[in-house]
């Protein structure tokens, strides 16, 4: 276990210049993670517990762990031998750390505070718990999230096509600066009050989507009749283009998962594909095609859809692990998007899921047997018109808290990573 080393050069910290540029005085040393903190594994789902007493406890998944928060809408149960229940116990304080996933979200972290007790976690999730005497947990889950952290992990991930993963060697051997306790506890506070507007925000941002989906949900709950299946209204429904994607603009503009899996078309995570121009016919979408998420290791995902409305003039392709469904006459893709974001049409889209090698999936039969209930065109797109009005609030306070988040990364830039010690720390997530 390697040892503090002292590497990095003076500052001196000035609390009333949040914002600014912020110097130390004292000595900033660096240290293994393992040398500082304690890393485990949690644990393995799918086990064979026959013949051994069991309990049921909470536990967290990958999806409850975000970037800087715990989601804990949704907590699941499992099932462990009582001998075992320690190992894989969280404590208030400790750091929690998703194994892999999307790219983007390699390595994020968050503070588990003992919101549920007891509560485990699951393998996919490491558990950093801190020497609370020469490392605050808030400043290490700061570290995590900043430029040092992130740039260390994406340098050692594992990585496949769009998913990246590391293990707990490579996260032991993560080498941070330390500086004193309680100069560290001094950055955490600033950057609490950070979190604090943000999560009002957020919290706003999480209220206004449930009031949109309470109002779509009242007024086609309203509607009555009988559903009927969504074949009856399919003129095409096709899978999108295996073709390797790149980053580098080449090719035609591709939408994949990311694209797909947020509140509308997000176009921040771009891919494209290089492809004869045979392909267009193929691969190419039009305008008011309709694309679900068919397949992904979240179950979440599954059945996301978003309508595709043209962004440029260019031609746009979309990946296969979509679904493009193209509507005849009479039934508005955007009243379908609708509903199938409702209670009733996920319930209604998930009896069909089927799991295979730990991926959700549903196929184009299943979309085409989903039964949907189909009002008059006018009505459809009274409800669009009722549902985009609520998007608006919804749109405007995810981009409150995009900007506020953006704010906190300019701020854990000056506290963590500016000048002089800013590159010493950076050349330390490269080597």
């Amino acid at each position: 276990m390697q040892s503090v080393s002292s590497k990095q050069p003076k500052r001196t910290l000035n609390l009333s210049s949040v914002g600014k540029r912020t110097k130390f005085d004292s000595t900033w040393k660096t240290a293994r993670l393992d040398s500082v903190a304690s890393v485990g594994s949690g644990v393995t789902l799918g086990k064979d517990l026959s013949g051994h007493p069991t309990v049921e406890l909470p536990y967290l998944r990958v999806e409850n762990v975000q970037a800087g928060f715990l989601d804990l809408s949704e907590i699941k149960t499992v099932r462990v031998r009582p001998d075992e229940v320690a190992n894989y116990l969280l404590e208030s304080g400790d750091v929690l750390m998703t194994e892999g996933g999307d790219i983007d979200k390699l390595g994020r972290g968050a503070i588990w505070k003992g919101a549920i007790q007891p509560c485990l976690h699951q393998n996919h999730i490491f558990r950093v718990r801190p020497n609370p005497e020469v490392l605050d947990p808030r400043f290490l889950e700061s570290i995590i999230c900043c430029d040092i952290g992130r740039r260390y992990f994406f340098r050692i991930a594992k990585r496949t096509t769009n998913l990246a993963s590391i293990n707990k060697t490579q996260l032991r051997a993560f080498e941070l600066p330390l500086p004193p306790i309680d100069e560290q506890r001094a950055i955490a506070a600033i950057l609490d009050a950070a979190d604090v507007s943000i999560d009002r925000i957020r919290e706003m941002f999480h209220q206004a989507r449930e009031l949109r989906r309470a109002l779509v949900t009242t007024e086609i709950d309203k509607l009555g009749g009988i559903p009927v299946r969504l074949e009856g209204f399919i003129a095409e429904i096709t899978y999108g283009t295996s073709q390797a994607s790149n980053d580098r603009a080449i090719g035609y503009p591709t939408l994949r998962i990311p694209n797909v899996v947020g509140d509308g078309l997000d176009l921040t995570d771009l891919s494209h594909v290089e492809a004869p121009q045979k392909h267009v016919a193929r691969y190419g979408l039009t305008s008011g095609d309709l694309l679900l998420v068919r397949t992904n290791g979240n179950p979440t995902y599954i059945g996301r859809s978003v309508v595709f409305r043209p962004p440029s003039d260019a031609t746009w392709f979309y990946a296969s692990y979509l679904i493009r469904v193209r509507l005849k006459d009479g039934l508005v893709p955007e009243y379908v998007d609708e509903y199938l974001r409702t209670e009733r049409g996920r319930k209604e889209l998930f009896r069909r899921v089927t799991t295979s090698a730990g991926n959700y999936n549903i196929n184009s039969r299943n979309v085409s047997s989903l039964l949907v209930p189909v009002p008059s065109e006018t009505e459809q797109w009274r409800i669009v018109q009722l549902a985009g009005a609520a998007n608006g609030l919804v749109a405007t306070l995810k981009r409150r808290v995009s900007a506020a988040e953006k704010l906190k990364r300019g701020l854990m830039q000056d506290l963590l990573v500016e000048k002089d010690h800013g590159r010493a720390m950076m050349e330390v997530g490269r080597k």
